[in-house]
C-alpha cells in the first residue's frame, strides 16, 4: 500500500517518498486506533447489553398471522446475576444479593416477574434511575438488568461514604428498611447461603 501527500502550493498529489517514516507510523496509528475501537464495542456490548432471545408469538387478532418479537424478561438465572453484581463491582455484594433475594421472595414475587424489580425499589425522583414508569406502586423496569445498575445508582448516591460491612447494615437499618428485622433477615440469609463464597 503507498500513501499520498497533497500538495497545496502546486495542486498536485504527490508520493511520500520523503517521509518514509511517517508512513509506517501512519498506518500502525490507523490500526492500532481502529482495534481499539473494535474492543471497546465489543465489551460494552459484553458487559452491558444482554442477549435478547427470539421468540415466536401468536397475534390474537389472527391466530394464523404470527410475528417475531424480544423476550427480555425470562433470560434471568441466579448465576447471570451473581456476575453482573461482579461486574459492577459493587462493596459488600453478597448484602446486595440478600436484598433481592429477601425483597424478590427468592426471586419470585410478582414485582420481580412482572416489574423486572427484585429489590422492591420504588420510581426515585431526585437521583438518575432507569426506571420506565411506576407499576404495582413499585418502580417498573425494561429488564432486571437495568434495576440492577439503578440499584447500583441508589448505593452511588447515597452509600459512597459507608465503608464497613456494619456501616451499611445500619444505614439499611436506620434509613430504609420499613421493617424493624430486615438487618436480622438479610444476616441470616448471609449465613444460611453461604453469600459471601459467592463474591470469592
Amino acid at each position: 500500500m503507498k500513501f499520498y501527500c497533497y500538495n497545496s502550493k502546486d495542486l498536485l498529489l504527490e508520493e511520500e517518498n520523503v517521509f518514509k517514516h511517517i508512513k509506517r507510523n501512519y498506518a500502525f496509528y490507523i490500526s492500532f486506533s481502529i482495534l481499539v475501537s473494535l474492543l471497546t464495542l465489543y465489551l460494552t456490548k459484553s458487559l452491558f447489553i444482554p442477549d435478547i432471545p427470539i421468540k415466536e408469538v401468536v397475534l390474537l387478532k389472527d391466530k394464523h398471522e404470527k410475528i417475531l418479537i424480544a423476550e427480555i424478561q425470562n433470560n434471568f438465572t441466579k448465576d447471570k446475576f451473581v456476575n453482573k453484581i461482579k461486574q459492577l463491582n459493587l462493596k459488600h455484594p453478597h448484602i446486595a444479593y440478600a436484598q433481592a433475594m429477601l425483597e424478590s421472595g427468592n426471586f419470585t414475587s410478582k414485582i420481580f416477574r412482572e416489574n423486572n424489580n427484585m429489590f422492591g425499589m420504588k420510581q426515585a425522583r431526585v437521583r438518575i434511575n432507569l426506571a420506565k414508569s411506576t407499576q404495582y406502586n413499585h418502580a417498573y423496569f425494561e429488564t432486571w438488568e437495568d434495576c440492577l445498575l439503578d440499584f447500583s445508582f441508589h448505593r452511588a448516591t447515597y452509600f459512597h461514604k459507608l465503608k464497613t460491612e456494619q456501616d451499611y447494615y445500619n444505614y439499611l437499618g436506620k434509613y430504609y428498611a420499613e421493617d424493624p428485622s430486615y438487618i436480622g433477615k438479610l444476616k441470616s440469609m448471609v449465613n444460611k447461603h453461604k453469600l459471601k463464597d459467592k463474591f470469592k
